[in-house]
């Protein structure tokens, strides 16, 4: 069946409404089937669970024993709790460090309104993980991943988000690879269709090596979330690692269309150029970068390395030195001083 779902949500003080429709999309659209589903804020789970199931039914999609009874499962969740753990999971996805605090604040919201929400806590680890591949980790940010990722999976060992979060802090703060995968795999087996869980496994792949199976991970996040630019952007540096320049350089645009001035489209498309020796296109998007995301100043610091600018790079070094000391910067001298052929000082920055 050639067939696409529509979808439409209203949300009106506590209560939410559904409304869905099966389209016949080849050779000529028709309406197949529509429903509308009620429910207040704290049956959340409960709604989606009904709408899971309405359409598999519907589609004729038999569904395997694991998963009716993960559906058959149900609670009640603090709407409050709720509502702050999508927005501070919504923030997280800017990318800003602006937004990454903003989004860590609502996830603390969450866990205080209801302490016993997994969500909250789940949602924190990721948060905290996003923090650590930021300029506002200060440290200690994958300790505290860890930490709310225990809480999480001890309030509910049955939720895909909370092994997501397990998994990645297995994958880059412990860095016990074959327990990252393990949870990652058991996140995928509770909800298969979960984009963010598809990108996280697909760079663990990449890390273990694998990276044909990176990729294939990798479009299935882009599948299950086509309007997220992340996923395009970071597709583009699969593609540019494994060589593919041309495919990655149409998935950065594919980026730039989903959002305009992404941080990771002007990221892999500087460094994707740089690696074809297209020197000058290179500096233009990595300078680009610099000036709309300034805290990606040291990509454009090893680019200049990397061609020969010098004057140039040694600048943007001395500013970071200048800058107070953390994680994010401390990788980004590394990486400056490795373009510069200072591999010493590269080693000592990223064990630092």
């Amino acid at each position: 069946m050639d067939a696409i779902i529509e979808a439409s949500v209203i949300s009106v003080d506590e209560n939410i409404r559904i409304q869905l429709k099966l389209v016949n999309a080849f050779p000529d659209e028709q309406q197949l089937w529509t429903q509308t589903f009620d429910s207040d804020m704290s049956n959340i789970l409960d709604l989606y669970n009904r709408v899971i199931k309405n359409i598999a039914s519907e589609i004729q999609l038999t569904l395997s024993p694991e998963h009716q009874t993960q559906l058959a499962k149900t609670r009640q969740v603090n709407p409050e709790a709720y509502k702050a753990y999508l927005r501070g999971m919504y923030q997280l996805k800017q990318l800003t460090p602006e937004a990454k605090q903003k989004g860590l604040d609502y996830l603390h919201e969450a866990v205080r309104i209801d302490p016993a929400e997994p969500f909250a806590y789940a949602g924190l680890a990721l948060g905290y993980l996003e923090i650590a591949h930021s300029p506002l980790d200060q440290g200690d940010a994958l300790t505290k991943a860890e930490a709310a990722a225990n809480q999480a999976i001890k309030l509910d060992s049955t939720m895909a988000e909370v092994y997501a979060a397990f998994g990645e802090v297995y994958l880059y703060s412990l860095w016990k690879f074959e327990q990252a995968e393990k949870y990652l795999v058991k996140a995928l087996e509770i909800n298969p269709d979960l984009a963010l869980i598809h990108y996280h496994y697909a760079w663990a792949l990449y890390l273990f090596g694998r990276m044909e199976e990176a990729i294939d991970e990798h479009l299935l996040a882009q599948k299950y979330d086509p309007f997220d630019a992340s996923y395009a952007a970071l597709l583009g540096a699969l593609y540019n690692y494994d060589g593919q320049y041309e495919n990655a350089i149409k998935e950065v645009h594919k980026s730039f269309e989903i959002q305009k001035d992404h941080v990771y489209g002007y990221w892999v498309l500087g460094s994707t150029y740089l690696k074809m020796g297209e020197t000058d296109e290179a500096i233009e998007a990595h300078r680009k970068l610099a000036e709309i995301h300034p805290w990606w100043t040291w990509a454009l610091g090893n680019t200049y390395a990397a061609t020969g600018h010098i004057e140039e790079a040694e600048k943007i070094l001395k500013e970071l030195e200048e800058a107070k000391p953390n994680p994010w910067n401390a990788y980004g001298r590394a990486v400056i001083y490795s373009g510069l052929g200072n591999k010493d000082e590269a080693f000592k920055w990223l064990k630092g």
